[in-house]
């Protein structure tokens, strides 16, 4: 090429008139040495490239199982605590609907004289203990679904994200 120097024998192994066979080293050019020990640190380079790359995909890959494992929970087991808190609320609902029905047997009987001022007030709490514990239920359920959304969004986030990083890994280390 240009600017090259022009290669000139720089050992010769054997005298004029010899006989050598085909493929017999005769000698070396000059800059030898220097291409040799050059084409060793190319070696190692790509050595260290593959091992670079064989450790950044496993990484990487590992980061892709636990955002698929991250998706799935939010996919598979965070409905299933959803449905369980919507039973929930359902029989806290049933509950609280009986115990309306027992207070306002209990105030008419209290009207009537017929029960205690004592079992009427423990019904009226009774109730206003239902009537608490189905509204934290309820907090709770909404909270739970919206706590799905993010973290099916979050989930996929992640997942995407992995999976980029791993194509951006194989994109910077050409091997």
């Amino acid at each position: 090429g240009a600017g090259a120097t022009p290669n000139r024998v720089d050992s010769l192994f054997v005298e004029r008139g010899d006989l050598v066979s085909r493929g017999q080293l005769l000698g070396y050019l000059s800059g030898y040495a220097e291409q040799v020990a050059q084409r060793e640190m190319f070696g190692a380079q790509l050595n260290e490239a593959k091992r670079r790359l064989e450790t950044v995909t496993a990484l990487n890959l590992a980061l892709i199982e636990q955002a698929e494992i991250r998706q799935r929970q939010a996919l598979e087991v965070t409905p299933l605590r959803i449905s369980a808190q919507e039973s929930l609320v359902a029989r806290l609902e049933a509950a609280l609907s009986n115990d309306k029905d027992v207070l306002a047997t209990q105030l008419e009987l209290y009207r009537n004289g017929n029960t205690t001022r004592r079992l009427r007030d423990d019904r009226q709490t009774l109730v206003r203990q239902d009537e608490f514990d189905l509204s934290a239920a309820r907090a709770h359920l909404l909270e739970l679904k919206q706590q799905f959304e993010l973290d099916k969004l979050d989930a996929e986030i992640q997942l995407r994200l992995a999976k980029a990083t791993l194509e951006r890994a194989e994109a910077e280390i050409p091997v």
